[in-house]
């Protein structure tokens, strides 16, 4: 799959789903940059190694965000990622230890969802709500635990 990695994406692209690639985590900087993407979900071993490092300014547009069967166990996020983001699903990430606290000081979130993860994704999913709805007051966030 190596020539995959420099695939270029159109600059339209609203949705984008990637499955069993195993690309580096550090191709995922274009994918970042894309001013349209609003729905992106990376299943499967989309990307191989452990650390997904997100900064100030990437994901510009994104709403929807759902990451099924990684094997990462590091997810952090700067304060200005992902400011768009409403919904995160989390599924089957066995090895992830944290969803990244930044997402609880977004205005823009809704709703996380837990599936099948480690009980300290849950906790940091749990914690998340809490600074949404006593700092944020974002009464109407929500978390979805299911086993």
């Amino acid at each position: 799959m190596d020539g995959f990695e420099d695939f270029t994406y159109p600059l339209n692209l609203k949705k984008l789903t990637l499955a069993c690639l195993e690309l580096p985590w550090s191709r995922i900087l274009t994918i970042s940059r894309l001013s349209n993407l609003e729905v992106l979900k990376l299943e499967g071993n989309a990307f191989r190694g452990r650390q997904w490092d997100v900064k100030d300014g990437e994901f510009p547009n994104l709403k929807v965000l759902k990451l099924k069967d990684l094997r990462i166990s590091e997810w952090t996020a700067s304060d200005d990622s992902y400011p768009s983001l409403q919904k995160v699903l989390v599924q089957w990430c066995w090895n992830l230890e944290e969803i990244p606290e930044s997402f609880g000081s977004k205005c823009t979130m809704q709703m996380i969802e837990v599936r099948s993860c480690r009980y300290s994704v849950v906790n940091a999913a749990l914690k998340i709500k809490e600074t949404q709805i006593e700092e944020m007051g974002n009464s109407e966030f929500k978390v979805i635990i299911c086993k």
